[in-house]
């Protein structure tokens, strides 16, 4: 086919999110902690927005940049006048746009004073069903936000669509969301009537949908296949595209393994050596959502009582992963060595190491695993147990979304700099054990975006550990 249904899509990226968070304890807690609703209702909000991610994309400026599609299903669509350029109409924040004017009696009202950025005319209901819909709107890079409802770039012109036109165009927006409401709402005792929790912080939303839009988009390998002919019920659909969401999430990277038991630090030391210093005391730290600070002189041992501690947070399902920063490509490039002997011992199953700073390409370790992940030896998974999944590799954008990260600081601080998904950085640290080594090494720029990298770390409900040997 040469077009994919619009309903398919976006129902194909929500089986990946359904496939992610049941194989995520740690999500799972993360967005329950954010939402304050039990397991099944979080999973059906979470889900209900996801498929909402392109809403955007039910206007006509969207449907005409495959005018002979758009012409081909539509054949006798005469409320509609096609315009010569539609590249300037963006569908994500348009989204924001058309969910507030298609409900603008319910949203406008009095304004709760929880959220500075709303506007005077926003009540406590549209601020909460922003707060979700925002994210997932902003997966093409930057969040959408509230001016985004009231945007003239979004309205249609009377020269472009009829009344009429614009009635068919709204109908079918609202037909999505009761779909979406029978799919994953109801289930869970909830309806279109009930607004969602208000999530203060978006960024563990935004970066969980937008990684699963780009597995969940229709691939050249037949896995979400287009799909241009309705073929029934949107349930029978929606289930039948799990089994595909969970090999991709495993082919990915993202998914396959799981923390080994017994997180001990006698585990990661070498035969014969018996932990000393910092070492000893890992097993004292309380194991919750925290912020760890170890200080201790050069060779004592940091680094394993670091994964030691990592182990155990990930093992009790307060982490998925983990992210090592280091002050420089050499010290980075050094650890990814040590990185590859330690996590064997850390994890079961197919280990992602991602290796991330300007010169990555270029370090033979690296390379050797990015290799790794493409070949299948004789004997089997055990040779080539560590390895980088060419989707991981692809973009730096996907850097933390292995099983352990190891980069120049400069990658984590990115996370909380105005650049283009940003958040996908920040839900990839937010979902791991972040370790900072070095951490006296920094000049005061950089201690101020690390405090926000750290603010963000604890509204994700994540865990940091720093490490340095010598504190100022």
């Amino acid at each position: 086919a040469s077009y994919h249904l619009l309903v398919y899509h976006c129902l194909d990226v929500a089986a990946v999110g359904r496939v992610w968070w049941q194989a995520s304890a740690s999500l799972r807690r993360q967005f329950c902690h954010q939402s304050g609703l039990p397991d099944e209702q979080t999973q059906a909000w979470l889900l209900f927005f996801i498929a909402l991610h392109d809403l955007g994309k039910f206007d006509i400026r969207f449907q005409l940049k495959a005018r002979n599609v758009w012409q081909q299903v539509n054949p006798e669509a005469d409320c509609f006048k096609p315009q010569e350029n539609n590249n300037d109409y963006y569908h994500g924040p348009a989204g924001v746009y058309w969910l507030y004017q298609d409900w603008q009696d319910r949203f406008e009202g009095e304004q709760d004073d929880r959220d500075i950025f709303c506007d005077d005319d926003e009540n406590e209901s549209w601020q909460a069903w922003l707060s979700w819909l925002g994210p997932v709107a902003g997966h093409h890079g930057t969040l959408a936000g509230s001016s985004d409802k009231d945007d003239s770039r979004f309205g249609l012109s009377p020269g472009m669509v009829s009344v009429q036109g614009l009635e068919l165009l709204k109908q079918a927006r609202q037909a999505w969301l009761k779909a979406l409401e029978s799919l994953f709402l109801k289930p869970a005792g909830l309806t279109l009537e009930d607004d969602p929790p208000f999530m203060a912080d978006g960024t563990l939303l935004a970066g969980f949908c937008s990684v699963s839009d780009w597995l969940g988009s229709a691939s050249d390998e037949g896995d979400f296949e287009f799909q241009s002919q309705p073929t029934g019920d949107l349930q029978e659909w929606f289930e039948s595209r799990l089994t595909i969401a969970r090999r991709l999430l495993h082919r990915a990277g993202i998914t396959g393994y799981q923390a080994r038991d017994n997180p001990a630090i006698q585990n990661l030391l070498e035969e014969g050596y018996q932990p000393r210093q910092v070492q000893s005391l890992v097993d004292q730290l309380p194991l919750t959502e925290s912020l760890t600070l170890i200080e201790a002189s050069t060779g004592s041992g940091k680094t394993e009582a670091a994964l030691a501690h990592a182990w155990q947070l990930i093992q009790q399902n307060f982490a998925d992963s983990i992210v090592f920063a280091l002050p420089t490509q050499a010290t980075a490039n050094a650890m990814l060595g040590r990185i590859e002997k330690a996590a064997p011992n850390i994890f079961e199953g197919s280990i992602n190491a991602v290796l991330a700073h300007g010169r990555a390409g270029f370090q033979q370790d690296f390379i050797d695993l990015k290799q790794a992940a493409n070949s299948h030896p004789a004997q089997g998974e055990k040779e080539a147990r560590v390895q980088c999944a060419q989707w991981l590799a692809e973009s730096k954008k996907r850097v933390f979304l292995g099983q352990v990260g190891i980069c120049t600081v400069d990658q984590v601080l990115a996370s909380v700099l105005p650049v283009r998904h940003k958040f996908v950085r920040g839900f990839g640290i937010g979902r791991s054990v972040l370790i900072i080594d070095e951490v006296h090494a920094y000049d005061a720029y950089m201690y101020g975006l690390l405090e926000e990298v750290l603010k963000q770390q604890r509204t994700a409900g994540g865990s940091a550990i720093l490490l340095s040997a010598t504190l100022p």
